[in-house]
């Protein structure tokens, strides 16, 4: 455990001394919230916790995508795992560290919001949101870290097909944020449209935070598929090295 915990020490450091990744994972959401909760949640205090999910379900999927995927990938296609081999600690204990570091750089976030939700906006919170809203960073953190990876492996050499990989991680990133019920309840326009939001990834982890009735069928296909395609794409590139 305490390996462990130092594991999750030097991760956390590391993540605060990367100033963009800093500013998008800690200052972007809450300015944010603080835009969003002034412009509509001053006249309708029911937003507020709308926002404040939608926002943190926006930053479970950054962390996931465009974080901890890309980073794991590149400690394979660096030779960082030759490395990792001869220090004295389990490579799950450091891949662990990785990801319990940034559920609990959420968590932090999600009690900044709550404060200034309490003090801007004078909307209290109560212990089962908390817990709602844990379980959906947790769920998310995992289904989209997957994701990521997936994204991250498809593309092997990645300094000929950098902008490859961006840009297809920006399409999958973008598809998952603006056709989710994170900042408008977009499901309502139609029908259909609601029904097609709730098979994607973002709304079933949105509708964990909000303690509303949760498509699991639709997490566990997306968990499964993305397991199964990492698990392909991973064999393929150790046996291409």
């Amino acid at each position: 455990m305490r390996t462990l915990g130092l594991s999750i020490y030097y991760q956390i450091l590391m993540s605060l001394r990367t100033k963009p990744a800093l500013f998008f994972s800690v200052f972007f959401p809450i300015f944010l919230f603080i835009l969003f909760g002034n412009l509509w949640g001053a006249t309708d205090n029911s937003y507020v916790f709308f926002i404040l999910t939608g926002i943190l379900g926006m930053n479970v999927a950054t962390e996931g995508i465009y974080a901890i995927g890309p980073v794991i990938k590149g400690y394979y296609s660096g030779e960082m795992i030759r490395y990792f081999k001869k220090l004295p600690l389990n490579i799950l204990v450091h891949f662990s560290g990785l990801i319990v570091s940034r559920f609990l750089s959420l968590f932090v976030i999600t009690i900044c919001l709550f404060i200034i939700s309490s003090l801007m906006f004078g909307h209290a919170f109560n212990v089962e949101q908390l817990l709602n809203i844990s379980l959906g960073m947790l769920v998310g953190i995992f289904l989209f870290s997957f994701l990521g990876l997936v994204v991250a492996f498809t593309f092997m050499k990645s300094d000929q097909n950098s902008s490859q990989k961006g840009g297809l991680s920006n399409i999958i990133y973008y598809v998952v944020i603006f056709t989710s019920d994170a900042f408008y309840p977009v499901g309502q326009l139609n029908p259909l449209m609601q029904e097609i939001c709730n098979w994607l990834p973002m709304n079933p982890i949105l509708n964990i935070m909000r303690g509303n009735e949760t498509n699991w069928v639709a997490i566990s296909l997306w968990l499964s598929v993305s397991v199964l395609l990492f698990s392909f794409l991973f064999k393929k590139f150790q046996s291409t090295r």
